[in-house]
């Protein structure tokens, strides 16, 4: 499989599992793996900017936490050198007060052999801190 095919099959995974199993992810990285997201700029969600690949696991439990998955949907992926950008749809509900957001996500993996060694998303943020009112 390409990158890009084993990154589609992790969505459609995760996707089904609305966003249960994290394990999916696990699988893509490498030791040094390093996840930044644009969700810390969010208050109330508790997320930090980077995540280290020991640390993910609180990643995943904030955003279990927090909210809870309805779609995830990619649209686009372009693969050059060691690099796959992606648009993912996605539309989440925040468990506290019932109120959803519905954001593109521009995502961007980078890769070290057949490992990735990096991920970074970044997303409707004000979108995300409307839930939270």
């Amino acid at each position: 499989m390409t990158r890009t095919e084993r990154i589609k099959a992790a969505y459609a995974e995760w996707a089904a599992s609305k966003g249960a199993d994290p394990g999916v992810w696990m699988a893509l990285m490498g030791p040094g793996f390093e996840f930044r997201t644009t969700l810390a700029s969010v208050a109330g969600g508790g997320f930090k900017a980077c995540y280290r690949r020991d640390e993910i696991g609180d990643y995943f439990a904030a955003l279990d936490r927090t909210f809870a998955m309805e779609a995830m949907a990619p649209t686009v992926f372009i693969e050059q050198g060691d690099t796959v950008a992606g648009l993912i749809d996605a539309e989440w509900t925040n468990r506290a007060t019932g109120r959803s957001f519905r954001s593109e996500v521009a995502t961007f993996w980078t890769f070290d052999g057949d490992q990735a060694s990096g991920y970074r998303e970044l997303s409707d943020t004000a979108g995300i801190a409307r839930t939270f009112d």
